[in-house]
């Protein structure tokens, strides 16, 4: 059998795996974060979990970015029209 078989992961651990993929899905990404940092954390072997988890990060790091360069943008708008805040 695997290491990471399902039948090796207590079924509680699943239900919160199952949880934090649906709060991925909906983009709750910080709270999905943390569900599947609880989930690795009592079953470091759950190489979903872990895969998940790292989809997650992208998601943030991927909106972070997003986030900065609009931000950018909206400074040169700005300076451009020579608008105030």
């Amino acid at each position: 059998m695997a290491r990471n078989s399902l039948e090796q992961i207590p079924l509680e651990i699943q239900v919160l795996n199952r949880r934090a993929m649906e709060m991925s899905s909906h983009g709750n990404y910080p709270d999905a974060l943390k569900l599947f940092s609880c989930v690795v954390c009592i079953a470091p072997h759950f190489a979903r979990a872990q895969y998940e988890m790292g989809r997650c990060l992208d998601n943030l790091v991927g909106i972070t970015r997003q986030s900065k360069d609009m931000t950018k943008r909206s400074g040169l708008i700005r300076f451009l029209f020579r608008i105030d805040r």
